[in-house]
């Protein structure tokens, strides 16, 4: 029905509206587009209804910050649509010029787009970091171009100041954070030595880390106060601080907080050698890996995809193509993580597998391979089973090789072989640690060759 109806409730009363809503309803229930149980009281009621419709103000005061205003709008709005921070930052940037929506989706990333739905948030995360070192949503509404805010200077003195002053300014900004934001996805989705692994989004352990990697890198290309340090000793910080992160679940759920800390901590450390990066400090320090077992680790934790990320940097190989599966272009089959001892498999000995129904899940009992390899190889049989058509195909030797990769030793191949499910998740716990010490700086290199099995 025409929308302008309501704008006239007179009208609506009248009796001229009245015989038209009746011829109206006749001709449309007998070319069958309304039913004929509707009737012309019926449609009055509903119209009523909408006019007399009560809605929810709140009347704010001039002197009101803009932050304030948005944090009051978004907890009224919790029962109606959710609104995320970059839909309300879409509304009010849009008086200032700024079509933020259209920006996001003019982004021609697909890659990064695939990451997640707050993917278009963490690119607000990243230039607020950037911008003042923090990240929650009442920082982000800081970034609306001409809005004042307040901060202590050195003295302590509190000072009033614009951080973006124009349209331009903020398309810059957004600019260079879609930028950086590729920069650190590229980190984080690839197996080049300085590299974290997820070969696929759904790998990556927290995408929450996304942001603040690439506010660091947009900080080390930036500043020309930073302190004169080595590139490598740059990377390898970079890396403990990653590995520390994701290890630690700190940026699991709502981790603003973490984020602002740590990256103000690496702008200071950038800045002076006598700081610290107090996560890795702590990590080293408490030997973070003794306070968690992995037996326990499984699908949807950071712990448990940042596992599978380790495999993909040990070259790990699929167990009957003997593909490296970080690389190449597998567009074609699909790559996830498997059981090692099937789910489903019959035969087990009572004894071997006490713990198999409630530990079969865990990243323990899980690796990565190629789709195709679980259906037709694996199927359901037992690894001693799988392990025999291993051996026919490429031989004893080969086999150990490409267990290696999986971050599974000789030993705990000779378990596997035996179909002892106990002791291969304890030996193989063990070897995963070893890496996960390695990587955090936490065990030296020295210590990994004289354990070198499923290295």
């Amino acid at each position: 029905m025409p929308l302008s109806f309501l704008s006239d409730r007179r009208y609506l009363h009248s009796n001229e509206f009245e015989g038209w809503l009746k011829e109206y309803l006749e001709k449309k229930q007998e070319s069958g587009t309304v039913p004929k149980t509707i009737s012309a009281l019926h449609v009055s009621n509903i119209l009523d209804k909408i006019l007399d419709y009560e809605f929810v103000t709140n009347t704010l005061g001039r002197a009101r910050e803009m932050r304030d205003v948005c944090s009051i709008f978004a907890r009224i709005n919790q029962m109606g649509m959710r609104l995320s921070t970059f839909d309300l930052m879409n509304a009010f940037l849009y008086p200032k010029g700024v079509a933020l929506r259209k920006r996001w989706e003019a982004l021609d990333n697909h890659q990064l787009k695939n990451i997640g739905s707050s993917m278009n948030e963490h690119l607000l995360r990243l230039m607020s970091l950037h911008k003042q070192g923090y990240c929650s949503s009442k920082y982000i509404y800081n970034l609306i171009p001409g809005e004042k805010t307040k901060k202590k200077d050195e003295s302590g003195k509190i000072i009033e100041e614009v951080l973006v002053k124009s349209r331009e300014e903020f398309g810059e900004l957004w600019d260079k954070s879609c930028e950086y934001a590729e920069k650190a996805r590229e980190r984080i989705m690839n197996v080049g030595n300085q590299d974290f692994g997820a070969i696929k989004s759904e790998f990556i352990p927290n995408t929450t880390v996304l942001p603040v990697l690439g506010a660091i890198m947009w900080e080390r290309a930036q500043d020309q106060s930073i302190r004169n340090i080595a590139e490598s000793d740059f990377e390898n910080t970079l890396v403990k601080w990653y590995w520390s992160a994701v290890f630690s679940e700190d940026y699991s759920g709502s981790s603003d907080t973490m984020m602002a800390m740590d990256f103000r901590d690496w702008k200071a450390w950038l800045m002076s050698e006598e700081t610290k990066i107090r996560r890795i400090d702590k990590l080293v320090k408490d030997s973070l890996t003794r306070e968690f077992n992995l037996i326990e680790t499984k699908k949807g934790s950071s712990r448990y995809n940042a596992v599978l990320c380790l495999l993909a940097l040990n070259n790990v190989k699929d167990f009957f193509t003997g593909r490296v599966l970080g690389t190449g272009d597998f567009s074609a089959e699909s790559i996830h993580d498997h059981h090692i001892f099937p789910s489903r498999a019959k035969g087990f000995s009572p004894e071997k597998t006490k713990n198999f129904e409630k530990y079969k899940d865990s990243i323990l009992n899980r690796t990565l391979l190629l789709d195709t390899t679980n259906k037709k190889e694996i199927k359901n049989r037992r690894p001693s089973q799988y392990l025999a058509k291993m051996k026919e195909k490429i031989g004893s030797k080969k086999i150990k090789e490409v267990m290696k990769t999986h971050l599974i030793s000789e030993k705990a191949l000779d378990y596997l072989w035996d179909d002892d499910f106990n002791n291969f998740i304890k030996e193989r716990e063990g070897t995963i640690l070893k890496r996960i010490r390695l990587i955090l700086g936490i065990e030296k290199k020295s210590t990994e060759k004289n354990n070198s099995e499923g290295s």
